[in-house]
């Protein structure tokens, strides 16, 4: 991960946002224990978390659900 200063990000936000959005990394800003990313890279943050959190259910004896019962559920849902 790419470190900078709090200056950096004032005078270099487009080249932040430019490495942020084509790499996916995120960059720490080291004055304010700040962390930079793209949206997108946010929003995997977000799915990944969700999926760990799956993860550790099943592992702890979490059923989870058939292929069926998530079909029938999004149809019903859909025909609201």
């Amino acid at each position: 991960m790419k470190t900078k200063t709090k200056e950096d990000l004032i005078n270099n936000y487009d080249e932040i946002s430019t490495y942020c959005n084509e790499t996916g990394e995120p960059v720490l800003i080291t004055d304010d224990d700040l962390v930079v990313m793209s949206i997108d890279a946010y929003q995997d943050f977000g799915i990944k978390e969700k999926l760990l959190e799956i993860k550790l259910a099943r592992e702890n004896g979490s059923k989870g659900h058939s292929i069926e019962e998530l079909d029938k559920e999004l149809k019903d849902n859909l025909n609201r």
